[in-house]
């Protein structure tokens, strides 16, 4: 109960109030409210005096009870070490005027419920809510880039639950099956996928089962890498393409398979190009040995020749020195002949080599 005035006299308090505020009856009766319980002069957003001064006058002026929203008002206390201290609380308060029979203003019917802990957790309600907005808003910008990444990633990508449904897939995934972009949480028909190996092991040119597929064993737990495969797109006219792909199962904190992505990085042109360039070298080998027999061929009856004009003797010996210049470049084109025939049979595989012991001193002397 309060006195009627701008600067309240606290006329009577019950029990409750008591406990609340942490102070005696003595403490408080007879007091003036505002200096029983001041403001926090340390505090400058203690704004609970003048809210509630400002209610009292409205009160006061109106004569019709005033609802106080939920204010922030701490109270001064002595803590055990004898120091003074605010302790922050929280109050719904309604200042009600009461009158005599005549109309005259009696006191003010001061009514306060603490609602600290009830605002602590509204508060820590709220903060959770902000820190879950913003996770949620940070995974979504997260998986905003993730997916800019994903879709401008030349290499196909796909990810699948551990039940078989897509996730996610990009754009190079989808081109190289040349199929329209798989809905999420549908579930893959591995049967429906063609392909053959072409990894030039025994399986080679074998069809791919349905679980042999790397996005098939990486669900069951068991990574797949840099598997060649032949695949045939969906979409006509089809078209086959030589891929190199990896699958990794994704698993949780206790080691369960939730999900598997692959990757496919189609290899088709590099092949081709490798293949071209196999065949490049092959007929250059080829040209190379030709070239060699066909330089060999003359060269044998041109030595025969020069073998017959030194042995012809002359006056002056002209025609024994021409026969042995003649000679001499003659065995040096042929070892070099020779030379380009031994290249040829070497880059052809055509070489064998004869493996024994030898006497190195032999060699060396």
């Amino acid at each position: 109960m309060l006195s009627p005035s701008a600067d309240p006299v606290i006329l009577d308090v019950n029990n409750a109030f008591l406990r609340n505020v942490n102070h005696t009856r003595e403490q408080l009766v007879g007091q003036l409210l505002f200096q029983a319980l001041p403001a926090d002069p340390n505090d400058p957003f203690d704004t609970g005096v003048e809210a509630l001064r400002a209610s009292l006058e409205r009160a006061i002026e109106t004569g019709q009870p005033q609802a106080m929203p939920t204010q922030r008002y701490p109270i001064r206390t002595v803590n055990k070490d004898g120091v003074e201290v605010f302790v922050e609380r929280f109050w719904n308060a309604v200042n009600t005027p009461i009158f005599d029979e005549d109309g005259a203003l009696l006191c003010i019917y001061h009514v306060t419920i603490e609602v600290t802990e009830q605002k602590r957790a509204e508060e820590a309600l709220r903060l959770s809510q902000q820190e879950a907005l913003r996770a949620a808003s940070e995974a979504e910008a997260g998986h905003a880039r993730l997916n800019a990444v994903l879709q401008a990633t030349p290499v196909g990508i796909m990810m699948a639950d551990s039940n078989g449904k897509v996730l996610e897939s990009n754009a190079a995934h989808d081109t190289l099956w040349s199929c329209s972009s798989l809905p999420r949480n549908t579930v893959i028909d591995f049967s429906a996928w063609r392909g053959w190996w072409a990894d030039g092991s025994e399986r080679q040119g074998r069809r791919v089962a349905p679980d042999e597929w790397p996005l098939a064993q990486a669900l069951r737990g068991h990574p797949q890498t840099h598997a060649l495969i032949e695949i045939e797109t969906f979409d006509e006219p089809r078209i086959r393409r030589i891929v190199v792909c990896s699958a990794a199962p994704i698993r949780d904190r206790d080691g369960h398979v939730i999900a598997g992505v692959v990757a496919l990085l189609d290899m088709t042109e590099r092949l081709k190009a490798e293949d071209a360039l196999r065949e490049s070298d092959r007929r250059k080998d080829e040209f190379r040995a030709m070239l060699a027999h066909e330089l060999r061929n003359p060269l044998a009856p041109i030595m025969v020749a020069a073998e017959l004009l030194s042995r012809k003797t002359t006056a002056d010996g002209q025609v024994e020195r021409t026969s042995a210049v003649i000679l001499r470049q003659v065995k040096h084109l042929t070892g070099l002949v020779d030379d380009l025939l031994d290249v040829s049979r070497v880059t052809r595989g055509l070489v064998v080599i004869d493996q024994r012991r030898a006497d190195l001193r032999a060699i060396l002397a």
